[in-house]
């Protein structure tokens, strides 16, 4: 089996490409202006620098963030925060909101929340019942509905 990969479905990639492109837009204008200028945009420009640093970051966050279905169990890979693995046998359920799915572990407490539409990948819901996981589908309307 192939490992499925999946991205949240938040708007933060645009976001931060939006910032990141306005504020590196203004830091480039503010190094090619004149001395006066420069003078006169004083701390404001570490603001737009800082910013723009932000948005860099949500792009960033983005392309390394993720959850990985494999043959043995479930990765949670953060850009910013630390990583975590669950074997399927150590999560008690998954319940699907229309947004996003939440994974409980062993104890039921829930160990994380995810960005994404698991109506929209019906492999992974055919992994999780082929590893007979508990899974809830809440305010789901699939196309079977």
């Amino acid at each position: 089996m192939h490992k499925i990969e999946l991205k949240e479905e938040d708007s933060s990639m645009a976001v931060g490409v939006l910032t990141a492109g306005i504020f590196t837009v203004i830091l480039v204008m503010y190094l090619f202006s004149s001395k006066e200028t420069k003078e006169a945009a004083g701390a404001m420009i570490w603001l737009v620098l800082i910013v723009a640093l932000i948005g860099w970051g949500l792009i960033y966050d983005h392309y390394k963030s993720g959850m990985i279905f494999e043959e043995d169990g479930i990765r949670l890979v953060q850009a910013f925060g630390r990583n975590h693995y669950w074997a399927y046998s150590d999560v008690s359920e998954v319940i699907a909101r229309k947004k996003m799915f939440m994974i409980y572990d062993a104890s039921g407490r829930r160990a994380a929340v995810f960005g994404a539409r698991l109506d929209k990948h019906p492999e992974i819901v055919d992994l999780l019942e082929e590893k007979h996981v508990p899974l809830q589908m809440l305010d789901v309307h699939t196309k079977n509905q």
